[in-house]
């Protein structure tokens, strides 16, 4: 990178390390609003927010250019119990999943502090990012009769719980964009946050995606899990609703009940708070007035060494003692 003398154009870019923990959310087909159960941020339920990590290598490429590579682990789950909605609440479906992730993504530092400082000093720098990647997933339920502190976790994808001939695939893509801020401590570290949301290619990161599955073609605990609808969901959602209302989330032979919504695939999104460790050297000033007054000082100097000695150094050369 560029620093505040001609000699800082020679040193080495340097790659960073980071290790960033915090929250995992999830959007997709359970829980959502009193309206529609996607609605981006403010759809979101705090209660269900769940734990992420990532590890992460940042290659420079320019002076303030990376390209990163990131492992996450992205914990996600969601209740109809939390919505306001009372065709998801009656629906009576949670479920939870963790996501393991690696992606590949490009960074842009788009400001990295103030024009005037040194290397030593401590300052804020804001980044933007967006990549891809690839992730396993398994998403899990309880039987809500054996909802205790002890009950099991199902895994959900083998149940076939929508009565689909193979179940989808364990392994899906996703298009991740965000962006974060850095605070440089001046020591080789920087200390910060970033946010960052993905959308990917499947609907089944919770196992709800299209309608429900006809019980006698699956297993007794598929068809459990798969519609746990009743009456006390049912009044939870409307006190008017009776048994009657059942119908609407299970499987029948005169309808299809919607089990979900299969246009609209899933996302999740992550907001941490992350501890950078900047390696081959300390971070130096990339760009500012002071480094332009430097380069054109070196101009200068490269154009007085072309033209040779002046009339003045020539005279001192041939009458010196």
């Amino acid at each position: 990178m560029l620093g505040f003398g001609a000699d800082a154009t020679a040193q080495r870019l340097p790659n960073e390390f980071s290790l960033a923990v915090g929250t995992g959310n999830y959007l997709g087909d359970i829980g959502g609003s009193d309206v529609d159960s996607r609605g981006f941020v403010f759809d979101l339920h705090p209660q269900a927010t769940r734990l992420s990590v990532t590890g992460q290598y940042g290659y420079a490429i320019a002076a303030g250019l990376f390209v990163d590579g990131a492992f996450s682990y992205v914990g996600l789950y969601d209740d109809d119990a939390f919505t306001a909605s009372g065709p998801r609440r009656a629906r009576n479906l949670h479920f939870r999943n963790q996501v393991l992730e690696l992606a590949v993504r490009g960074r842009w530092v788009v400001w990295d502090g103030p024009n005037f400082r040194s290397a030593a000093e401590t300052y804020p720098s804001l980044h933007v990012f967006a990549g891809f990647g690839g992730f396993h997933h398994n998403p899990q339920t309880r039987l809500r009769t054996e909802a205790d502190n002890s009950s099991a976790w199902y895994d959900l994808r083998e149940l076939r719980t929508e009565g689909k001939e193979e179940p989808y695939a364990p392994l899906a893509l996703s298009l991740a964009t965000g962006f974060g801020m850095n605070w440089h401590l001046g020591t080789g570290w920087m200390v910060g946050w970033e946010a960052s949301w993905r959308w990917t290619n499947t609907d089944y990161l919770d196992d709800v995606s299209g309608v429900y599955g006809n019980p006698s073609e699956m297993t007794e605990l598929a068809a459990q899990l798969s519609s746990q609808a009743d009456l006390f969901a049912i009044q939870a959602a409307d006190p008017s609703w009776g048994e009657s209302e059942l119908a609407h989330f299970q499987w029948n032979e005169s309808a299809a009940p919607p089990r979900g919504n299969p246009e609209r695939n899933d996302g999740f999104g992550t907001l941490q708070f992350k501890m950078t460790k900047l390696l081959d050297g300390a971070r130096l000033p990339t760009r500012g007035r002071a480094t332009k007054r430097a380069l054109r000082a070196g101009k200068r100097r490269g154009r007085k060494a072309r033209k040779g000695p002046g009339l003045l150094q020539r005279w001192k050369h041939r009458n010196r003692f």
